[in-house]
């Protein structure tokens, strides 16, 4: 089993890249609310963080192409009666 690690010590130290995403595949799995959404990031079954942010898919975007500068996201979120997948980058 993989070592689960924080997205903030993997990925961003203050300002300072430290893994190269570049045509790497992030996939996010969002559970929707009205006002909020629950987000967790994986990457090569290592799941790189989860967080609660505002509803909109603006916000999700820029957290995921600030985050992850050169990867492709899978989004997959559930809404309602029913799963669907969302494809983005």
């Amino acid at each position: 089993m993989k070592k689960q690690t924080s997205s903030a010590a993997e990925t961003c130290n203050k300002g300072r890249q430290f893994i190269d995403f570049t045509g790497k595949t992030i996939y996010a799995g969002i559970d929707t609310h009205k006002k909020d959404w629950q987000v967790a990031r994986v990457y090569d079954g290592i799941c790189l963080g989860n967080h609660r942010m505002p509803a909109g898919s603006e916000g999700l975007i820029k957290h995921l192409t600030d985050c992850y500068p050169g990867a492709h996201s899978e989004c997959e979120y559930e809404s309602g009666d029913g799963a669907s997948g969302l494809s983005g980058n």
